[in-house]
């Protein structure tokens, strides 16, 4: 899993520095030294909530095909930066997905596993490595409202990110939020404004 990300970071970013590029893929490799069981999430959670973190229940609203609101519970990952996530009125979730409600095809999963998927985002040989963060489907809840629903009961909060994990998780946030257009649209993006 992770050579195969190396060389997507490394398609990604050609233009980095290759000393920045070269230090990146290193801290990338430190994620395969431990074995088989990569620790990427910590134990005690913090009091407050931090970015990263994973609950069992999250409300998700959205629009399906048919223009009609839909709204599910899944699991979901706060993207909410931890200081803000102590203030702000809106915190924002993406949803975790179940592999085999993704899909039963292996190429699909493993694509999925491999984590050059720019949507998704899985963390292997873990307690949750039945899911994945699906960055294309997020919603925004009060944090009130949220915080009410941890306390009650009805979302519990099973896993916050260590290092490790939060530099993978920041990676592939950052890759599927910003990265670079393909030629043809910054092209176009060009001509247009000229």
């Amino acid at each position: 899993m992770m050579n195969g990300y190396i060389d997507f970071l490394e398609k990604l970013f050609p233009a980095i520095e290759p000393y920045t590029a070269e230090r990146a893929k290193e801290a990338v490799r430190e994620f395969s030294r431990y074995g088989t069981k990569t620790p990427f999430f910590s134990r005690p959670l913090d009091r407050d909530f931090q970015q990263g973190d994973l609950f069992t229940s999250v409300p998700f609203v959205y629009i399906d095909k048919n223009g009609k609101g839909q709204l599910a519970e899944t699991g979901g990952m706060l993207l909410t930066n931890s200081c803000d996530a102590t203030r702000n009125d809106f915190l924002q979730f993406a949803a975790m997905t179940p592999l085999a409600n993704y899909s039963t095809n292996p190429a699909h999963q493993d694509a999925v596993k491999s984590n050059i998927n720019y949507e998704y985002l899985y963390f292997p040989d873990t307690e949750i490595d039945d899911s994945f963060v699906n960055f294309g489907l997020i919603t925004s809840v009060s944090r009130e409202a949220f915080e009410k629903y941890v306390k009650t009961g009805k979302s519990r909060r099973i896993a916050s990110l260590n290092a490790t994990g939060y530099f993978l998780f920041i990676t592939k946030l950052t890759v599927f939020l910003m990265r670079p257009e393909d030629s043809e649209v910054y092209h176009a993006r060009g001509v247009a404004t000229a």
